[in-house]
This record gives C-alpha cells, sequence and structure tokens, in this order.
C-alpha cells in the first residue's frame, strides 16, 4: 500500500537521507524559492500531520510520521502539562507558572533529545502558538535543543521571529508562519524589510507562509457557518 502510494504520489515522501546533513540541504533547496509550488500537480512539499495539542501530536508521532517518509510536527502547547497534576496549592501564582514554564522547557529539550536519537534524517517540525504563555521560552528551547528542523508559528503575529531566527544559533533552522490573510503576509513582509534598519540589525524572511483560510479550515477556527 505505501509503495502504491509512493509511486501515485511521489512528492507526498520525504526522501530518504542518509545524514542530517543531506537532509539540510534538501530543505534549503526546498525552501529557496526554487520549487514551483502552484497547482496541486505541482507540489513539492510533503505531508505533515497537524501540530494538535495538548499531549496529541507528540514526539513518538513525529517520530512515526518520519519513519514513514513524512514530515513530523509535534504541538508546542503546554508541553510540561504533567507538573499541573501535582498539588502546587502552597505555591503562590508566580511560583506556579515558573514551576510550569520548567517543566516546559524541560519538555522541549527532553523532546529534542529523543527526535535527534531516533529519527535524526527525518524532518522534525514543532508548532507553537503565540497566543500562549509558553510561547517565546518554548521557541528558545527548541531551537538550542537542535532537535527540530521546522518551527511553525501561528494564533498570533510572531512579530518577534524575522529577527530571532537571524541570530547565528538559529540560522540552520526553517521557520514558518501561520497566516489567515494576505494582509498578514505582507505585515510580515514589512517587519521582515523595514524602511530604516537599525545599524546591525538583521532580519530574515520565513522558508514559507501557511495560509490558514478562515472560510474552510477546521480546528480551533471552525468552517465558515453558511446558514
Amino acid at each position: 500500500m505505501k509503495q502504491a502510494i509512493r509511486e501515485e504520489f511521489p512528492h507526498a515522501f520525504v526522501p530518504t537521507f542518509e545524514s542530517a546533513q543531506q537532509k539540510n540541504d534538501w530543505l534549503h533547496e526546498v525552501f529557496d524559492g526554487s520549487h514551483e509550488v502552484r497547482g496541486p500537480e505541482k507540489v513539492r512539499i510533503p505531508l505533515m500531520n497537524g501540530g494538535m495539542g495538548v499531549d496529541i501530536s507528540r514526539k513518538e508521532l513525529v517520530r512515526r510520521m518520519t519513519e514513514l517518509g513524512f514530515m513530523g510536527t509535534m504541538s508546542g502547547a503546554v508541553l510540561g502539562w504533567e507538573a499541573t497534576l501535582q498539588d502546587l496549592s502552597a505555591m503562590t501564582n508566580e511560583e506556579r507558572m515558573e514551576y510550569v514554564r520548567d517543566a516546559d522547557i524541560q519538555a522541549v529539550h527532553s523532546a529534542g533529545e529523543y527526535l535527534k536519537q531516533y529519527c535524526d534524517t527525518g524532518v522534525k517540525v514543532l508548532n507553537l502558538m503565540k497566543c500562549l504563555g509558553n510561547y517565546t521560552h518554548n521557541r528558545d528551547a527548541a531551537i538550542e535543543s537542535g532537535g527540530f528542523d521546522i518551527l511553525v508559528a501561528g494564533a498570533g503575529v510572531a512579530n518577534d521571529l524575522v529577527k530571532r531566527m537571524a541570530e547565528e544559533d538559529a540560522r540552520d533552522m526553517h521557520y514558518i508562519l501561520i497566516v489567515s490573510a494576505a494582509k498578514v503576509a505582507e505585515l510580515y513582509d514589512r517587519l521582515v524589510h523595514p524602511k530604516r534598519k537599525r545599524p546591525g540589525q538583521k532580519t530574515r524572511e520565513p522558508a514559507a507562509f501557511y495560509l490558514e483560510d478562515s472560510d474552510t479550515a477546521g480546528g480551533h477556527l471552525g468552517p465558515k457557518d453558511e446558514g
């Protein structure tokens, strides 16, 4: 069955790589703009699963997706959720927030190590929601872990990424922005190419945009009510 699908939809699968470097070279080629992606018969981006949280799109699912030949996406929503199962009543609100934040960071690093161990040559994606309080530290933990190839950000305007992903430690990691309209993509373009840039200020273009149309998207948005 898998072979039949591969023969009919060859571009739905990630190529088999002999090394992580070979995979990185392929990703740079995919996202450098040389591939035509207009029209379903010309799509060159392999399939990936959605990053659904909390605790649904886990690191184990990412591993299995890469084993099947696809891109694997892990949800970055409250990765340290198990910390909330403990009795935290003796802590202040600030202490609880710090405790859960540290659990989140540890969970990201743990997932990164797991994915490097079991599927280093697979394409691993982390999906983050800008509106969540754990966004910034999970973003940095993902970059530091070295276990993810692509960072996806949505649920808000992640205007910080155009600068953060230009820093040296993030140069080998691609990022994709989820947008709901062309105007949002144009906003990002203005952030990447400001009319006035401070001396030494660096920005980096996203690898791609993911258009989540509010008329047809499901998930958190839900389909548009035609009634």
